[in-house]
This record gives C-alpha cells, structure tokens and sequence, in this order.
C-alpha cells in the first residue's frame, strides 16, 4: 500500500484546460494512487479584472462552502498559488494579486473550517512552469528562462513536480499541515546573487 493512502478516495479537480496543465498532471497521479478523480472545467476565456478574480480566487470559497456538507471530516483542499505573490512581473499583470487573494482566502477557509471540521486548507505556490495559460502572457518566455537561471539545479519546474506535491497535501500523509503554503520553486528565491546572474545582468554596464 502507498504512503499516501488514496486508493478508492474521490477527489474533486479544477481547471483541467489541457494535457500541459498542472491540474492535468494532479489526475494523472491520483488515478495512478488508485483514487476517483472527477472533473470540473471552465472552457470561456474570462479577462476582466473582476471575473478573474472570482473565478481564481473567491470561487474557492463559493465552492468550499457548498461541498461543506458533503466532505469528509479529513479531507484536504489544494489550491495551485505563485511563488512569489509580493513580486512585481510588469508582465503578469494583475494575476499577482489574484493569487495573493486565493492564498489568502485559502488560509482563512482552514481556520474556519477548523472550528467544527478536521479539513484541511493548502495551497503549493510554484515557479515559473511551462503551461498553455502561461504561454499567453506577454514576455513570459524571457521570464521563464530567467527564472530557470536562478534554481539552485539550473532547471526549472515540471509539472509533475508541482502536481506531486499537491497530491501529498492531498494525502493523509500530509495531515499535519494546514493553513499553508508550500513554495515549491526549486530554490529559485533563494538565488538571485548567483555569479553566473549577476555577471550576465552587469555585462551592459561594463560595456559603458
């Protein structure tokens, strides 16, 4: 038997948008645990301020509160946050925020839940990663190669590393933690005075 214990546990996925998509990779290792996945999809591109808020962030809330009566009393919520929400990335546009606001609600949902339930509340804030969504940012190739330059390994994130971890908040095996945020990164906010960096930033002033 697995470490993780998931095998005939349903697990309800969000945000399936393709085969690249991190919730995509979170299926494919449920499934592999032996668990029931089932899907909810959102298929009409939102782009306004307010609409993509409550569909990335406050949606969680709305969702929460209408499972409540059917969870399990040990059963966990994942949420997929950003590394780096007090970052400024001129290309993200208000997508930080957003985030920020879904780490948040995510947090006060664990202490709320926490008076009369045992559910549990997390999100995995990731790095940069290569996903259909990020494709359409403006410059995020650029950012993504940067933000590869500053992992400690020299590679960025996959997918499946991302989803890995989701599935082990998912799991009774992470039922210590609650009302957290696991920054998976490999290393890349640790980094930012590698000499390698640092000597490829400097080159245009050593030119001067």
């Amino acid at each position: 038997m697995s470490i993780l214990a998931l095998e005939g546990k349903r697990f309800l996925v969000m945000g399936v948008a393709n085969r690249k998509s991190v919730a995509w990779a979170i299926t494919q290792s449920l499934e592999a645990e032996g668990a029931e996945v089932i899907h909810s999809v959102r298929s009409k591109a939102r782009k306004d301020f307010l609409q993509a808020t409550a569909i990335s962030a406050f949606s969680l809330v709305e969702v929460a509160g209408a499972f409540k009566p059917h969870l399990n009393n040990e059963a966990s919520v994942v949420s997929i946050g950003i590394s780096s929400t007090d970052v400024t990335a001129e290309n993200y546009g208000y997508m930080a925020p957003i985030k920020a606001a879904l780490e948040t609600s995510s947090y006060n949902l664990a202490k709320s839940f926490g008076a009369d339930t045992r559910v549990r509340f997390n999100t995995v804030n990731a790095g940069p990663l290569k996903t259909s969504a990020s494709a359409g940012i403006p410059g995020y190739l650029e950012s993504y190669l940067y933000a590869e330059k500053l992992t400690f390994r020299k590679q960025n994130l996959t997918t499946q590393e991302v989803a890995n971890t989701a599935v082990f908040l998912l799991s009774p095996a992470s039922s210590g933690i609650n009302g957290q945020g696991l920054v998976v990164n490999a290393g890349m906010d640790r980094n930012y005075f590698d000499n390698e960096v640092v000597s490829l930033a400097m080159r245009p002033e050593q030119k001067k």
